[in-house]
């Protein structure tokens, strides 16, 4: 089940993470569009996201380092998408 990959008692790099997640996401309100944020608590190859943004979509993923991580993302429908990993992994993607 996805969830927080924050600690109970966030840290300063949790906080800033937060805030990075919260302009990225006012960005693109602010240009119309709509953003979701997914996150994969439990470590896995692959990640299925149902977005339900209803269009072609492009993706930034974060492990729980908050460090940028490559994937394998495959557009399903314009609705939901995969992104696939050489290792499992957590950690959140930023559906834009």
């Amino acid at each position: 089940m996805a969830s927080s990959p924050l600690s109970p008692n966030p840290s300063a790099t949790d906080n800033i993470y937060l805030r990075f997640i919260a302009e990225q996401v006012a960005a693109m309100a602010a240009k119309g569009s709509t953003s979701f944020v997914f996150t994969q608590t439990d470590p896995a190859l692959v990640w299925t996201i149902d977005h339900n943004l209803n269009r072609v979509v492009g993706v930034i993923i974060y492990d729980t380092t908050n460090t940028e991580v490559e994937g394998v993302a495959t557009l399903i429908n314009n609705n939901q998408m995969t992104i696939a990993f050489n290792i499992p992994e957590t950690g959140t993607a930023l559906v834009l």
